[in-house]
Formats: structure tokens, C-alpha cells, sequence
């Protein structure tokens, strides 16, 4: 064999005998195995993934699957790899004598005897296996590498267990209650829920603003049918600090003292101001837009409000001037035309004692609508009672004998040939009688009886069979959780106003938003006062300003104008509800009761 021949088969052993290897190696280990696993119950557990923000007032539950399991222990064993390298000295030992072998076998210089062709192949094979059993003699490189590959064997015991980390994949129905201070804000309302449900607590606790309170949390309870989920969410998770004024013009200064001339504007009452701290010496640090400003203590409170609106949701800041200074107060329009029959009934209040920002002009628009109904409608003077509430005694209710079918108020003969026109800006409730939604206007805050069911009232004005009625109420129902009332699902609001309607021709009644929205005031985004009133009140008026005196004309002016006026100013939707049978003019002649 020649030389070269042997080096090449050197060589290629070296490579070769470099190699890995794999095995089993158990670790002695019990683990679970689920994928084994038999279940033996399962139900829907709740859990909340996602907490709220004041930015994001957001509850997001998950519904897990909640499965007892039973599940059989087996060994684990895990599969490793080892490297190995030739031992250099064993190989090196293995070809020497590979060579020694072959080189008897192919030279007779050693001995004096010939071989035989048999003897000589012995030789070579012994050589053979010199050089691979030098070559094989292989040594680990290293610590075994685990693959992470694992399996498991045998059983040794079955162990039972909860499992809850699967979604669950049917739908449930959740039910919510939710107090705050021990008075509740909502109660059984009910959401189907399929994997995951996010609440905006916000919406469904509607919320608007509370005072301050030791107790700085909600109380949220969560019912299934396996299950009470209880919770307990910071107020400060869900609304932010704001400084409400309590009274008229107050003024917002540049710095903590009324000894400087530091004032940058007056704001009115009701506004609400983002706070930044409490001073020792009796003022607030708020925020007028991105102007730091000083409150006194004195005429104002903290409040915790939500903050999810445009600013002039907040801040109403004091008119150039009193009445007369909007557009709509002047110039009204004087007919010679006089509706001597007619009745016109105004009331108003924002005395509440309550934080209603949206009533802070009232009595003004009010006001408004008295002048409207005198000058530009041609009612007596006489015969326009305007009934602003101050506090007290609530006269509106009194006044307001709903059985009398001759005589509405003070005596007002009321015959055929009257037109009745009620004007009501305040805030209203939705309360369940027998689970239907019905509405009320609220006359005081301080009585629960001073209460108008609204199909009673319009009940007794049909009773005295006028020759029309037109109602316009500038109110919403964004308060009713101040009275405890759970206002969820009311989708056929509308159908009931209108079967109020129903056997009267000329008769209209005019909301100011649907009973989901926020009826806002005419107010700007930068924080002035622009129109002051209620944008219902506002453009009703500013309708017969441009004589618009039919029924129809006015509610398709006030569809132009009012959704566009709120989503302008607060970027939000307010859908006026209007509804009439008939259409008729506003203004008519009628001669002397």
C-alpha cells in the first residue's frame, strides 16, 4: 500500500471521528400532565385585565373558563446533546501500529518465511482495527446541551386542580350594581358578555360630579350566576379634581390676593375649573385653559368631576353684560298680531343644589322666551306666567292643579280656542314604573314630591281641550343618577312622547336632546360666553327671529343648527327629540277671553 495512501486515510478518519450524540436523560422529576388532563366541572369566572384612568375611564373584564381538572403526574425526562473529539494520543497509537501491521504484511525483509496471501490479510485487517479502534476512542467536549425537547412517562398518581387560563368562549350575563358612599348610582344593569367586556364607567354610572369624600372609592359589584366579583375603584382612577364656583362674577386673579389689580376675567356659577393645589391661605391654584389662575376659597369648593369633554363644558365665564347683550335678546321682532287667548307657562330653576353647569342661565332664557312670547307671538303680558324658581316653597307644583279641566293657572279661563305653550328648563329624571321608563321633570331637588310626571301633564292639558299645545323642554336626563334612578335601556322614549301626542292634532313637544346625550349651552371653545342659553332655547328663539312660526318650519331649523352647534363647540352629539302631529303656526289671532 503505498504511502500517500495511508495519510489520505489519515486524514478522513481525523474528520470522521469528530462527531455528537443525543440521548434521554430523565430528571426524576414529577410534573402534571394536562394535556391528560379529564374535567370534571367547569364555570365562567370574571377578572378584571384593565383598570381606568381619568383619560381612559375604561373596566375591562375577561371571562375565564374555571375548570376542575384531573390530571395524571408523570416522570419528565429532557433530551440533551453531547460533542465528542478524538483522543490524539489513542489515534496516534492506533496508527502506528495500523502501520506497523500493514507493513509486515506487504515486506518479507522481517522474516525469512513467505506469507501467505491468508496471513497477510490478517495482517491488514488487524491493522484495520488498530487504526479505527485508535480513532474511535473519542473523548466529550464539554457540559450536554439540552434541547429543550421533553417528554414524560409513566403514572405515578392523579392529582386534581383549578385551571383558569383559558378565555371562556360562550356568552354570560353580567349584572352591575355600583354605589358610591353607600348611596347607589346603579343597579342590576346587565351586559351580555363573550371573553372580554370593557365598561366606560363614565357612561354607566353616569357620572357628572361628586364632592369629596373620606370614602375616595366606588363600590362595583360584578354578578353572574357562579359568581359576586366585588371591586373597589378610586375615585381619582375615574375623574379628576376640579374647583367649582359658587357665585356669581367671581373673579380669577394672576396671584393669591385681592389686594392687586391681578384679575383675568369673572367667571359664573357652576364653572368648573381644573385644580392644581390648595393654598394655606385660603385659595385654589386652577387652570383657565393653559393660564394658571387663583380662586378664593370663600366662593368656591373641590369637587371630583369627569374630565371627558371640551373645556367649555366646564368654565362659563360672566357675559359682557346683563340681559340684552346676546344677539338673540335684541331686536326681537314686534307683530301686530295678538293671541289674547293664549297662555304661555315658564319655568325655570337653577337652584337646584346641585352641580348643574348647564342651568347657569335659567332664569335668563326664561326670560327670553317671555319677551319672545310677547312681542313676537302677540301673547298678553298678563297671561305669560314666568315661574322661576329660587328655593323655598315649591310654587310651580302648587300652582299646577292637574285636576282642574276649566281653569288651567291663577284662574286663566282656558276654552277651544286657546293656545297653551309651556316652556320647562331644568333637569329631568327617568324612573321605572312596572320596568318602563317614564319621565319626569324635577321642580326641586330639596322634595322628591315636587315631581311632574310628564304624560300626567300632558294628559290634563289635553283634558282642558285647547286649541293647541306646544311644550319645550331644554333638559336632559344626564342627572338622574343624583336621584338614584337606573335609566339603562330606554330605547322607546320617543314612541311615548309620542303617544302623549296621540288624539291631538295641534300639539308639538320639543327635547332638547336624546335621552342618551348632554343638552349643552351655547358657550365657546375658548372659554367665553358666546350665546349663554340652552342651544335649543337659543335657536327656537332665533327661529321665530327669522320668522319661522310654523311647527315645521321650526323643527327643521332647530335640526340644522343644533347638532351641528354641539358637535362645533363640545364636539359631542345632541339630537333634538321633536314630534307633532299636525303643523300649525305659533302666531294667530285670537280675540278677548
Amino acid at each position: 500500500m503505498k504511502l500517500s495512501n495511508i495519510f489520505i486515510s489519515i486524514s478522513i478518519l481525523v474528520l470522521l471521528t469528530a462527531c455528537t450524540s443525543s440521548k434521554w436523560v430523565s430528571s426524576n422529576e414529577l410534573v402534571l400532565d394536562i394535556e391528560s388532563a379529564q374535567t370534571l366541572e367547569s364555570f365562567p369566572i370574571l377578572k378584571v385585565t384593565t383598570n381606568p384612568t381619568p383619560n381612559n375611564p375604561i373596566l375591562e373584564i375577561s371571562v375565564y373558563n374555571n375548570r376542575l381538572i384531573q390530571s395524571p403526574m408523570r416522570y419528565e425526562s429532557q433530551r440533551v446533546i453531547q460533542k465528542y473529539r478524538p483522543r490524539y494520543g489513542f489515534m496516534a497509537a492506533g496508527i502506528l501500529g495500523s502501520a506497523a501491521l500493514f507493513y509486515i504484511a506487504s515486506t518479507d525483509k522481517i522474516s525469512e518465511r513467505t506469507r501467505s496471501k491468508t496471513q497477510q490479510n490478517i495482517l491488514r485487517l488487524t491493522g484495520v482495527g488498530a487504526l479505527l479502534g485508535g480513532a474511535l476512542q473519542l473523548k466529550p467536549v464539554g457540559p450536554p446541551i439540552y434541547t429543550g425537547e421533553k417528554k414524560i412517562f409513566g403514572e405515578t398518581d392523579l392529582i386534581i386542580t383549578r385551571d383558569s387560563s383559558e378565555l371562556f368562549s360562550d356568552p354570560i350575563v353580567v349584572r352591575m350594581n355600583a354605589a358610591f358612599n353607600g348611596s347607589s348610582l346603579v343597579s342590576g344593569i346587565e351586559r351580555a358578555v363573550t371573553s372580554t367586556y370593557t365598561f366606560n364607567l363614565i357612561d354607566e354610572l353616569r357620572l357628572r360630579s361628586i364632592i369629596p369624600d373620606s370614602l375616595s372609592y366606588f363600590d362595583i359589584q360584578l354578578v353572574t350566576n357562579y359568581q359576586v366579583l366585588d371591586l373597589k375603584v378610586p375615585v381619582d382612577a375615574v375623574m379628576n379634581k376640579f374647583v367649582r364656583i359658587n357665585g356669581n362674577s367671581v373673579a380669577l386673579r394672576s396671584s393669591p390676593s385681592e389686594l392687586l389689580p391681578n384679575v383675568i376675567t369673572t367667571v359664573a356659577e357652576a364653572s368648573f375649573l381644573p385644580w392644581v393645589e390648595s393654598l394655606q391661605n385660603g385659595w385654589y391654584k386652577v387652570m383657565l385653559g393653559a393660564t394658571p389662575a387663583y380662586v378664593n376659597t370663600s366662593s368656591s369648593e373641590l369637587v371630583w368631576r369627569v374630565s371627558n369633554g371640551s373645556s367649555s363644558d366646564f368654565i362659563v365665564t360672566t357675559p359682557a353684560g346683563n340681559y340684552g347683550s346676546v344677539d338673540v335678546e335684541t331686536n326681537i321682532p314686534v307683530t301686530d298680531i295678538q293671541n289674547q287667548k293664549a297662555i304661555g307657562i315658564i319655568f325655570t330653576n337653577e337652584n337646584y343644589g346641585i352641580d348643574i353647569k348647564s342651568l347657569s342661565n335659567a332664569h335668563r332664557s326664561g326670560k327670553l322666551v317671555q319677551d319672545y312670547l310677547i312681542n313676537a307671538l302677540g301673547y298678553q303680558e298678563s297671561r305669560v306666567l314666568s315661574l322661576a324658581y329660587q328655593g323655598g316653597d315649591n310654587k310651580f307644583y302648587n300652582d299646577l292643579d292637574i285636576n282642574q279641566e276649566l281653569n288651567l293657572l291663577n284662574g286663566l279661563k282656558v276654552d277651544s280656542d286657546t293656545d297653551i305653550f309651556f316652556y320647562f328648563n331644568g333637569i329631568s329624571k327617568l324612573q321605572l314604573n312596572n320596568n318602563i321608563p317614564e319621565s319626569y321633570l324635577i321642580a326641586s331637588s330639596q322634595d322628591s314630591n315636587n315631581e311632574i310626571h310628564l304624560d300626567t301633564l300632558v294628559t290634563s292639558i289635553k283634558r282642558l281641550n285647547p286649541a293647541s299645545f306646544t311644550l319645550i323642554l331644554d333638559t336632559d336626563y344626564s342627572n338622574t343618577t343624583l336621584f338614584n334612578i337606573s335609566q339603562a335601556n330606554v330605547p322607546f322614549l320617543q314612541s311615548q312622547l309620542q303617544e302623549m301626542l296621540n288624539g291631538f292634532e295641534r300639539s308639538s313637544i320639543f327635547l332638547a336632546s336624546n335621552v342618551d346625550q348632554i343638552a349643552g349651552n351655547y358657550v365657546s371653545r375658548d372659554l367665553r360666553t358666546d350665546r349663554v342659553h340652552g342651544i335649543l332655547t337659543y335657536y327656537f328663539t332665533q327661529a321665530i327671529k327669522d320668522s319661522n312660526t310654523q311647527i315645521d318650519q321650526i323643527r327643521e331649523y332647530l335640526r340644522r343648527n343644533v347638532a351641528f352647534t354641539s358637535r362645533r363647540l363640545h364636539d359631542r352629539t345632541q339630537d333634538p327629540i321633536i314630534l307633532y302631529n299636525e303643523s300649525y303656526n305659533l302666531l294667530r289671532p285670537t280675540s278677548d277671553p
